[in-house]
């Protein structure tokens, strides 16, 4: 790693060897980002992927689930502008019985969305299969906007798998939302690994 007065570059080796630089604003961030993206065979070997649960993992997202490079540029884009977590898994486990599981992979955001909570950028807007719409009249929600730029806040949604998420996130396009992205959830876990802090 490169240090450049508060950046960071790093040498990155992509599918084929193809090689790339990237440099970030926040050399912290650098650290989340694997240098080298390796044939599955070697990712076991290494350690960067965990088993072939994971190879399947990457291989069976959902139609509109990032990719695991599309969700480093976001997050790298966006560092600095108060992303927030759009989760849209239902807490009602008997509307929802399939929640329950992936409440064991990933936490709901805690309910208060406050300073030192498990997830302190997330909250938890269901997803109304029957309606197809999310009640965003959410004050947790409206207070994380940017109050700048709020179409332009950085947003990640997620379910467990990220079918909800998909459709959340293509819901807030509609209402003029210019920069969400679909983060699968607590099922994706190359992916949740990233974000599922936040």
């Amino acid at each position: 790693m490169l240090s450049r007065i508060g950046r960071t570059t790093i040498q990155l080796t992509r599918a084929r060897g193809r090689q790339q630089t990237r440099t970030f604003a926040h050399a912290d961030h650098a650290q989340f980002i694997p240098k080298q993206y390796p044939s599955d065979a070697e990712g076991i070997e290494s350690g960067c992927l965990d088993t072939n649960e994971d190879i399947l993992n990457l291989q069976l997202r959902k139609p509109g689930v990032a990719s695991d490079y599309d969700m480093d540029e976001f997050l790298e884009s966006n560092w600095d502008k108060g992303t927030i977590v759009i989760d849209t898994r239902n807490s009602n486990f008997s509307e929802e019985p399939g929640d329950e599981k992936t409440v064991k992979l990933g936490t709901f955001p805690s309910g208060d969305c406050a300073p030192g909570a498990i997830r302190p950028r997330a909250v938890n807007i269901v997803w109304n299969r029957g309606l197809k719409t999310m009640d965003l009249d959410n004050s947790m929600f409206k207070n994380l906007l940017n109050t700048n730029n709020e179409k332009g806040t950085p947003i990640i949604t997620h379910c467990g798998g990220g079918g909800r998420g998909e459709k959340a996130r293509k819901f807030l396009n509609g209402l003029g939302f210019t920069n969400v992205i679909n983060g699968g959830g607590p099922e994706v876990k190359p992916l949740w690994k990233r974000y599922g802090e936040m």
